[in-house]
């Protein structure tokens, strides 16, 4: 079950290469359980807002990370015309490891760390064992290996971010990644900035509603 996901079954997936995570694997909640904490990013009183589902093992997400998001953040979340909510869909058991970390931690600290994940995702992802570089690269950003460690042990955490991703499923039918919500529209996989760009600025010039 995944609520009783612990540590040592993470740390053991991790080093045996990390299976897939079903899309429908049962996800409990605990007793303590606070609900699920995305990213925001941008102002409150945008127009438009992007909900972004993405696994930090995915390198079309990675891609967009690198390419597109720098636009999109300059052009239009910078500006106040777009909020970016970033939300984890992790593929396998080594993003769903990343994403217990970056959730778990101060909300500054894991943004960043989502960042650098994608950055450095051939460090990781693709590793052998790839807890250790999830520690030195925890370690950059100001997360001590002990911490990591505490992370990886909250069951509730790692039950909210299935929880998240089975109700992303039901209600967009989402089964890959990077997956998009531009206001009403949808926008699957690693589409050029152009084709953001043709969406908000349509949402943009459109009256709002009331």
């Amino acid at each position: 079950m995944i609520a009783a996901f612990a540590r040592t079954a993470v740390l053991m997936a991790l080093c045996w290469g990390g299976a897939a995570v079903a899309a429908d694997a049962p996800a409990a909640k605990a007793a303590d359980e606070k609900g699920y904490r995305e990213f925001v990013i941008g102002s409150a009183k945008a127009k438009v807002t992007i909900i972004e589902y993405a696994s930090l093992s995915c390198p079309h997400c990675a891609h967009f990370q690198a390419e597109t998001y720098p636009k999109l953040k300059k052009d239009y979340i910078d500006t106040g015309k777009v909020r970016l909510l970033y939300r984890d869909f992790p593929l396998d058991t080594r993003a769903l490891a990343g994403a217990v970390i970056t959730r778990c931690v101060a909300p500054d600290k894991g943004h960043k760390l989502v960042e650098i994940l994608f950055a450095k995702q051939q460090d990781w992802a693709a590793a052998q064992n790839p807890l250790e570089p999830l520690r030195a690269l925890a370690k950059s950003v100001g997360i001590p290996e002990e911490e990591v460690d505490k992370c990886l042990d909250k069951k509730e955490l790692v039950s909210s971010i299935m929880d998240e991703r089975e109700r992303s499923v039901k209600t967009y039918q989402i089964d890959a990644t990077p997956a998009f919500f531009i206001g009403d529209q949808n926008l699957q996989g690693d589409a050029p900035y152009e084709e953001f760009q043709k969406i908000i600025d349509a949402q943009l010039k459109a009256p709002a509603k009331k």
